[in-house]
């Protein structure tokens, strides 16, 4: 290997300890690049670039703390490295220390002011904390900074969209296709913006650009699918449901989504049918166990929904949305004492998680579609006013001179 002929070579070059280390790595021969990122620090102990290499090897290994101390190193080195403060950053997210984590974004923009990437990390990190306007500035100085940076425009525009502020939410997406005009996903997006705007010709326009431009995305076809059943059009959803099924068969809100469309259509066994297939396809992940959930309650089989709500908890315990589902199979078969304690944790969760639109989506609205239909459900306007109370309290703005 040159590399390493390089070293035996020159026992001092830094720089050749760290091209063979990121050559092991690159064979997946991780063990062996850490090792020789060592010996590299060891030869050549001011080479900023080998520490920040190292850590970031670490922080791929989910070797936070590690890794966090190799860019320490590294700042002492280069103070003025702007890749060094954000990658540190992002390990401090990992570790659930957003606040530092914003430190070190703020350092890396300080170093150098056109690092879109910062920008954005540090947009996603104060939205996370429900500082929404500053995270909406962050990523307007991301896009300036890096102006064909899908991915800004993408959490861009949802961030607005968000906040209801749709008409900025769709000039951040015709801004990014107009820099990339075959972005099918920046059409998805718009997309949802418009329907969600009740301008639903125009949505399906979108979703139909999005779908032209590549074929084969299942997010376009199983959103525009969602969105004709919401508007009642179940045999043309179905259609939509059944090409995401086909491209992905392991798409597991397309099976929920279908057996709701079934029921509505007064086919109840097809949808039974459709779900007993899924179940049989040995899902093992916590989503699709939430869907198959919701799927048996759309159905009317709450034990069956229940089964599968607590295997998603199983699988992932703060899952407010199989939290919710669980709550409501719970209420529908009068255990309204026990239904009570399910939507409680759900709120607790959600409110450590800082999730409010998640319950207001999988709590609130479910409920309040569910009394639509069956007023007298014992139990459910109380449920309802409860979690009403608590998404009032999560979403009220902090105290002036405090943060959220």
């Amino acid at each position: 290997m040159f590399r390493r002929a390089a070293v035996e070579l020159n026992p001092a070059y830094g720089g050749g300890f760290r091209n063979w280390a990121d050559a092991l790595w690159k064979l997946g021969r991780k063990e062996e690049a850490l090792e020789v990122y060592a010996k590299g620090t060891q030869a050549a102990p001011d080479d900023a670039a080998t520490y920040i290499d190292w850590g970031w090897s670490l922080g791929e290994l989910d070797r936070y703390e590690e890794s966090i101390d190799k860019y320490r190193k590294a700042a002492e080195l280069r103070p003025d490295n702007a890749q060094t403060y954000n990658n540190w950053g992002a390990m401090l997210v990992e570790l659930n220390r957003p606040e530092e984590a914003i430190e070190r974004y703020r350092k890396a923009v300080e170093c150098d002011p056109n690092y879109g990437r910062a920008y954005r990390n540090l947009a996603d990190t104060l939205w996370k904390l429900d500082r929404k306007e500053e995270a909406v500035q962050s990523y307007e100085k991301a896009a300036a900074a890096d102006p064909r940076d899908m991915a800004t425009y993408s959490d861009w525009g949802w961030s607005l969209a968000k906040l209801e502020r749709r008409s900025d939410a769709l000039e951040v997406f015709r801004r990014a296709l107009e820099i990339e005009p075959n972005n099918s996903e920046m059409y998805r997006l718009s997309a949802d913006v418009l329907f969600d705007d009740a301008r639903h010709e125009e949505a399906f326009a979108d979703y139909q650009k999005a779908i032209d431009v590549d074929p084969e995305n299942v997010n376009a076809f199983y959103n525009w699918g969602w969105s004709l059943l919401k508007l009642g059009r179940r045999e043309e959803a179905l259609v939509r449901f059944q090409r995401v099924l086909d491209l992905d068969p392991g798409f597991g809100r397309a099976w929920a989504s279908s057996a709701e469309a079934l029921a509505e259509l007064g086919r109840t066994g097809e949808a039974l049918e459709l779900l007993a297939k899924a179940a049989a396809s040995g899902p093992t992940e916590a989503e699709d166990f939430t869907n198959l959930g919701w799927g048996y309650f759309i159905c009317g089989e709450y034990v069956q929904s229940i089964e599968w709500s607590r295997k998603a908890l199983g699988v992932e315990v703060d899952s407010v949305t199989a939290q919710c589902n669980l709550a409501l199979a719970t209420l529908h078969l009068g255990n309204r004492e026990e239904a009570e304690g399910q939507y409680r944790e759900a709120i607790e969760t959600a409110w450590r998680l800082k999730e409010p639109e998640t319950l207001k989506e999988n709590a609130i609205e479910d409920l309040e579609e569910v009394l639509a239909k069956k007023p007298d459900l014992a139990g459910g306007q109380e449920m309802l006013a409860m979690v009403r109370r608590a998404y009032e309290e999560m979403i009220k703005p902090a105290p002036s001179g405090t943060r959220a």
